[in-house]
């Protein structure tokens, strides 16, 4: 009953970490059955406590439901029950997503880590109370589900061995398919503490953590949304966390190399403190543009850089985003995807100002990438007296000046377009042969199939003909207009759902979802 106890008391008294158990609704029942227990034995016998023993069976089946559904409650990210690493020997079915809570949790002592050079830097008070929480917490973290349903029988409810005891070991992580910024660290401290025998002893290695990866949401996730959550029926603004960002990779993208090289090297000094440029990416549609900017929040997401897309309608509000996210140790790429102004709009200069035009210093943490399709960001239709139509093309000029370095994404020749198809084919594991042979991954410019994820390469896919598929590829640009990195991708997806396996769709690269352009999801 020890265990119990001291349970119910970690979960009943915390100091800064208290977010840890109101933030998942499997802490809030299992804490919630853990002061059922205490009140009962505060109260001494059931009868003299009038409807206690059905109030702890209600109290245990919450916390039975959760455990044994764990997608009962939505696929919440960071609150959903699921395997953990077969390495971590967790002592309890929570341990393992109490864990996950703590180091995504958000107060004042995990800010404070992330800012700090080191847990010497954090004040004597604020180090007490973070030990004492983690103390409080590794009794809650370990406690067994055998001790809690052998206090429940002690208290007289006949509650069935083993539902609680539903698979020890199994622990509890984030929902699948998130993309987490440094999930060997998250691994790494997950082993710590189901080894450790004092987690107050382990605040150095978390607050290197924190230090690291950053506090709450911002240590969570890669890529986030300026957007507009309502909060007492009145409408906002904040930083909107994507749980599940376009999963495209540098690797991912064939062709254009060159612009693409100064998009990456560009970012390489930004996130490694040295002087970088805002980007004006520009170029016909589905060259690659926003993909290229999209992947970087992959590539980079060790080294502390978070991605944030901007609506264009939102521009007006840059000002309120950077004063969030200048206060924050990471660095952030500030996406505005296909910019591209009607005569008149105030967000051209309002923009231009944000850019360069107040007395406010630009954040030396945030940097400005943005797309077009259009090298001025200027609309060649004008109507009006000449002096206005000068203004207003002077404006957008302007604007366009703001940007230290424009890329150019020039539209694809018939070269490049087949290039394209053929690197996204050898992807998805299809061979490309020419007289029967073989084409070479060099004459395809492209680098080998896909491998999965333990690095086995994939079996052998599917095999087409050179020639055959330069003619059905170009037959596809004709249909649709152009010829793109876009239209290409388009052109394999459609290839691949007539022609290929099960097996190469699933090793397709994920630039083939093309159902949502421009966006983060």
């Amino acid at each position: 009953m020890g265990a119990v106890r001291a349970a119910a008391a970690g979960s009943r008294h915390l100091i800064l970490f208290e977010g840890v158990i109101e933030g998942s609704p499997l802490l809030r029942a299992l804490a919630a059955l853990l002061g059922g227990l205490a009140e009962g034995e505060r109260a001494g016998s059931p009868e003299a406590h009038g409807g206690w023993t059905g109030d702890l069976w209600a109290l245990a089946a919450a916390l039975a439901r959760q455990l044994l559904d764990p997608e009962a409650f939505g696929p919440v990210p960071g609150n959903a029950p699921a395997r953990s690493d077969p390495g971590a020997m967790s002592p309890s079915p929570w341990h393992d997503h109490l864990v996950e809570r703590l180091l995504a949790d958000d107060n004042a002592f995990t800010r404070a880590a992330a800012r700090a050079d080191g847990p010497e830097r954090l004040t004597p008070s604020l180090q007490a109370a973070a030990v004492h929480d983690l103390r409080a917490l590794q009794a809650l973290a370990a406690l067994r589900p055998s001790d809690l349903e052998a206090a429940l029988r002690h208290r007289g409810i006949p509650w069935p061995e083993r539902v609680l005891a539903w698979s020890a070991g199994t622990g509890c992580v984030t929902a699948a398919g998130r993309r987490r910024p440094r999930p060997d660290l998250v691994a790494h401290l997950r082993r710590v503490l189901a080894a450790s025998d004092d987690w107050g002893r382990s605040l150095p290695e978390l607050a290197a953590y924190w230090r690291a990866v950053g506090a709450g949401a911002f240590g969570q996730y890669v890529a986030f949304r300026w957007g507009a959550p309502v909060a007492d029926g009145k409408p906002g603004a904040a930083l909107l966390p994507v749980a599940h960002p376009d999963p495209v990779r540098l690797e991912d993208l064939v062709g254009y190399e060159v612009p693409r090289r100064q998009v990456v090297e560009n970012t390489e000094r930004f996130v490694s403190g040295r002087p970088a440029h805002h980007l004006l990416l520009y170029g016909p549609r589905g060259t690659g543009k926003s993909a290229t900017v999209k992947a970087l929040g992959h590539a980079f997401a060790s080294q502390g850089l978070r991605l944030v897309e901007l609506p264009l309608a939102r521009v007006h509000e840059l000002p309120q985003l950077l004063g969030v996210v200048r206060r924050q140790p990471q660095r952030f790429v500030i996406l505005l995807d296909d910019l591209s102004f009607e005569p008149g709009d105030p967000a051209v200069k309002e923009l231009k100002v944000a850019l360069e035009g107040t007395v406010e210093a630009w954040p030396v943490n945030v940097r400005l990438y943005a797309t077009s399709n259009r090298r001025h960001v200027v609309r060649e239709e004008r109507d009006g007296p000449a002096f206005r139509v000068q203004d207003e093309i002077h404006e957008q000029i302007s604007l366009a000046d703001r940007f230290g370095v424009t890329v150019l994404f020039q539209a694809a020749d018939q070269e490049l377009y087949l290039r394209v198809v053929e690197g996204l084919l050898r992807q998805s594991g299809v061979r490309v042969v020419e007289n029967g042979v073989p084409a070479g991954d060099q004459a395809a410019g492209n680098g080998p199939a896909r491998t999965d994820p333990a690095g086995h390469m994939a079996p052998a896919g599917p095999t087409v003909d050179r020639r055959t598929l330069a003619r059905e590829a170009l037959q596809w640009a004709l249909w649709n207009n152009e010829r793109s990195p876009r239209t290409a991708a388009q052109f394999v997806q459609e290839w691949l759902g007539r022609e290929g396996t099960p097996a190469a769709a699933a090793a397709a690269p994920s630039r083939l979802d093309t159902g949502t352009p421009g966006a983060l999801r």
